[in-house]
């Protein structure tokens, strides 16, 4: 596949998962289970939390939970607003469960999309950091700029415009 099309593709399985969960809370709604599931968060494996948490500090992440492991911190709880992130050190996800011993359950990285009232502040925000998609207007009416955050993880920020989605 040539470059050009994979952050389409990205976007497009991601598109396709959104509207997976919102048939699904539709289904739900109609088979009485509504409010089953309160919220939902990813915990986002990584070597380090200090440096991903340092990132999205950037953009206006603040640090309400943090577990010490040894030396650095071993998961952390960051939140802006409504929205929660955490990370927690793969070392950390091992002695949770043996699953993660031999270290190939822990996913790849993670893609995530983060919505955004002003992109050029963001950008302003994270200038110096590792840019994967440059700033870009979409066909469904997105600005959006891809960051790699310290931790391995992709994540785009997109402004819409008035009457976008």
């Amino acid at each position: 596949m040539d470059k050009p099309f994979r952050p389409l593709v990205v976007l497009l399985i991601g598109f396709l998962g959104l509207l997976a969960i919102t048939v699904g809370t539709i289904r739900a709604d109609e088979t009485g289970k509504q409010g089953m599931i309160r919220s939902a968060t990813p915990v986002l494996p990584v070597d380090r939390v200090e440096p991903s948490a340092a990132f999205f500090a950037k953009v206006g992440f603040t640090e309400t939970v943090s577990v010490p492991e040894g030396d650095h911190k071993g998961f952390v709880i960051l939140q802006q607003g409504p929205t929660q992130l955490m990370f927690q050190t793969r070392e950390s996800l091992i002695g949770d469960s043996d699953v993660f011993k031999d270290g190939a359950n822990m996913g790849s990285p993670v893609l995530l999309f983060i919505e955004v009232d002003k992109i050029d502040a963001v950008e302003e925000a994270l200038a110096g950091e590792p840019v994967v998609m440059e700033k870009r207007e979409t066909f469904y009416g997105a600005t959006e700029i891809g960051y790699r955050e310290p931790g391995g993880h992709i994540v785009t920020f997109a402004e819409f415009k008035e009457g976008g989605a």
